[in-house]
């Protein structure tokens, strides 16, 4: 292990040592995972690497020095799902998961969390992902969280296949959803299964799907069965379990009619805590009483913050048809992103 990394001396000018990683991404994490919890820090280990394994859950004896400390403080920030769905849980209120498209909604996202000082989870879902890889978001989604005093989970929606899960992971996801509600109930639990074990080793959570969360104008839902939760959440070990009540993807009106006799029942038959994917269809007032009274501790709502930011870009334009600065057009929807973000985590997040 000494021989994979040279820490170059910290200066004053210098606030964080330089590590040059020698190894390979796999064996980075294979180091990390070496890394026992209450296990003694390995000799000349750079501390990036270390911070990444306290963030997963290694908890170091000894004095580390003060520079060593003040990364894990950073680092120990950004939240795993888990952490703060159980929290949630507990105290009933909700996590919003905020599907981010690029670096303005994330920071905007983030800023207000620590305005409120509530938690919040900046999701990467497929389209994000088209259009900005992995490695980039995983920095980005980092570095918001370092900066920032509320727990911010760093999370890979709507994953459809093990390696995109791992790629995740490796890229500094601190959680991620496999999504294999199109399958057979063995099928979504074998592979769910798969990808909870691979990502517990690194202290990393999962969220998975069970029932059909359909799409506005597009695949009709199917509810999920209780039993079939029940069963899927014994045999996977998901840290969280998106299901199906009524809820629907890129809902642009506030329409869906929620089963909250499913929801009950599920609750009776399993702990897990439970998500609602196309929460911006979901009546407000709705929202909030399933956070309080359920055991649904995160909503996924993205359609309601796009709509916002795309009339809002559209009347800026109009306002001043002269500017062709990217920039300055984008920035002139934060305002309002921000006003809405706020409303969205108040509802649920707010005790």
């Amino acid at each position: 292990t000494a021989k994979s990394f040279h820490i170059r001396k910290i200066t004053p000018r210098h606030r964080r040592p330089i590590v040059r990683h020698r190894a390979g991404r796999r064996q980075r994490r294979r180091l990390v995972q070496n890394i026992p919890v209450g296990g003694q820090r390995p000799q000349n280990v750079g501390t990036d690497l270390i911070a990444f394994a306290v963030a997963r859950g290694a908890r170091l004896q000894g004095e580390p020095a003060a520079v060593e400390m003040s990364i894990f403080q950073r680092e120990i920030a950004i939240a795993s799902l888990s952490e703060v769905l159980q929290e949630a849980k507990k105290n009933n209120y909700a996590i919003a998961g905020l599907v981010v498209l690029g670096w303005e909604d994330a920071r905007c996202y983030a800023e207000t969390a620590e305005e409120l000082k509530v938690p919040v989870i900046l999701q990467a879902g497929p389209g994000c992902r088209a259009n900005t890889p992995l490695p980039v978001l995983g920095k980005m989604f980092r570095y918001l969280a370092e900066q920032s005093s509320s727990p911010i989970v760093c999370h890979l929606d709507h994953g459809y296949t093990k390696e995109e899960c791992l790629e995740a992971i490796d890229n500094g996801f601190t959680s991620v959803m496999f999504d294999g509600s199109k399958l057979s109930l063995n099928e979504n639990v074998d592979k769910t299964r798969e990808i909870v074990e691979l990502a517990h080793e690194q202290n990393i959570s999962v969220e998975g799907e069970i029932g059909f969360v359909g799409y506005n104008d597009g695949a009709k839902s199917q509810s999920t069965d209780p039993e079939e939760a029940k069963t899927f959440a014994e045999l996977t070990k998901c840290d969280a379990m998106a299901i199906s009540a009524g809820n629907v993807h890129l809902q642009t009106n506030k329409s869906s009619s929620i089963d909250m006799q499913v929801i009950k029942k599920i609750e009776t038959l399993t702990e897990v805590p439970l998500v609602l994917h196309g929460s911006s269809g979901i009546d407000d007032t709705l929202k909030r009483t399933i956070a309080n009274t359920t055991n649904v501790c995160k909503f996924n709502i993205g359609t309601e913050l796009r709509k916002t930011f795309g009339d809002t870009l559209r009347e800026e334009i109009v306002k001043d048809p002269n500017t062709y600065d990217r920039i300055k057009l984008i920035n002139s929807t934060i305002p309002k992103l921000k006003e809405v973000t706020k409303k969205v985590l108040e509802n649920i997040s707010k005790i």
